[in-house]
């Protein structure tokens, strides 16, 4: 099972990161990445981030072994 999924977003310069698994989760309130969100639903775990800041974020997802499905 994939830990995110990024998808675009009705906002400008902007994507949509869904987080699929408990891991993702975990990873993500490791990082502190809502200090990120433009938008979001924790509770849904729905965010969505600048894409300036969606690049660096996924590349650490990335390198800590995690992955993304389409």
């Amino acid at each position: 099972m994939s830990d995110f999924k990024l998808t675009n977003s009705d906002f400008d310069d902007c994507s949509t990161l869904i987080i699929l698994s408990e891991r993702g989760r975990q990873f993500w309130d490791k990082m502190n990445y809502k200090r990120f969100i433009v938008v979001g639903n924790g509770s849904s775990n729905i965010f969505v981030l600048r894409d300036n800041e969606r690049v660096r974020i996924c590349d650490e997802i990335r390198e800590n072994g995690m992955d993304f499905t389409n």
